[in-house]
């Protein structure tokens, strides 16, 4: 998460300068190293968005799902997630065991939004909260998991398909 005023477009341009962080987050280290970005942790989001907003750190490093929440409200509409998210992590969703009826509502919505395409147009273009972002359709899915919505097409003979994570 950056100031728009930053017009940054690359993680290379982010070699050196300060990094608000929530420390102990599993991405931390690997931005650090791969990008040179200097962290500069906090015990929580909030305390590191205040850093940020401080001047004392040039953005905030966390995840994607969270930072696309945060840029969706008003106070924070001076700030953008410009740079190519890194590290991406599968979802899931549980219920409690027993929990039939939740279970078959869950399954048949998830089933439904794919089919729609609308999971992928939620994470790819969230209600105006990235610049430039466009919907990218992929084939409807028959079943939750039947791979047609989650993974590219595989490259070559005897090769597993590879996750096809929106950016």
């Amino acid at each position: 998460m950056l100031p728009k005023a930053m017009n940054l477009t690359s993680w290379d341009q982010m070699k050196g300068k300060p990094v608000c962080d929530v420390t102990g987050s599993y991405y931390n280290r690997p931005a650090a190293e791969k990008f040179g970005v200097e962290l500069v942790g906090f015990t929580g989001v909030t305390e590191a968005l205040t850093a940020m907003q401080q001047g004392r750190c040039v953005g905030l490093l966390f995840d994607d799902t969270a930072i696309i929440g945060q840029i969706a409200k008003p106070q924070w509409s001076g700030y953008d997630m410009p740079l190519p998210s890194q590290d991406a992590q599968p979802w899931g969703i549980a219920v409690k065991q027993g929990a039939t009826a939740l279970k078959d509502q869950v399954h048949d919505t998830i089933v439904a939004w794919n089919k729609e395409g609308t999971i992928i147009q939620l994470r790819i273009c969230p209600e105006g909260a990235r610049r430039g972002c466009e919907v990218r359709r992929r084939p409807a899915c028959s079943a939750v998991g039947d791979g047609r919505c989650d993974l590219a097409p595989a490259r070559g003979r005897g090769r597993r398909p590879k996750p096809r994570l929106p950016l």
